[in-house]
C-alpha cells in the first residue's frame, strides 16, 4: 500500500518565545500532507500538481526565509499530531 501523507519537519519558524541565544527551537513537523490513497505510475512526477507540492515542501521546510509562526502549521490531515509546546503556542 502507497504512503497516504508527507510530513515536513523544519527549523525555521517562530513562535512566542522570543529570539536569541537562549531560545533553542529544534525541528518541528510544520506540515502533514495528506496523499491520494490510489497508487500512480512514475509519470505523475511530471504532473503540475506534483511540481506545485514539492514547491510548498521546499518553502515550508527548507526556506529559512520562510518564517511561518508555529500556531500556523499545516497540521490539518486527520492523523496529525501535535508537537508542540503550551509555551510555543501562547499568544
Amino acid at each position: 500500500m502507497p504512503g497516504t501523507r508527507i510530513l515536513v519537519l523544519s527549523q525555521y519558524y517562530t513562535d512566542d518565545r522570543g529570539n536569541g541565544e537562549g531560545v533553542n527551537r529544534g525541528a518541528k513537523i510544520v506540515a502533514d500532507h495528506r496523499l491520494p490513497r490510489s497508487p500512480f505510475g512514475t509519470g505523475v512526477k511530471f504532473s503540475p500538481e506534483f511540481g506545485d507540492l514539492i514547491a510548498q515542501i521546499r518553502e515550508e521546510g527548507f526556506n529559512p526565509a520562510y518564517l511561518q509562526h508555529a500556531r500556523n502549521f499545516n497540521l490539518n490531515h486527520p492523523d496529525a499530531f501535535q508537537t508542540l509546546t503550551e509555551m510555543e503556542l501562547r499568544s
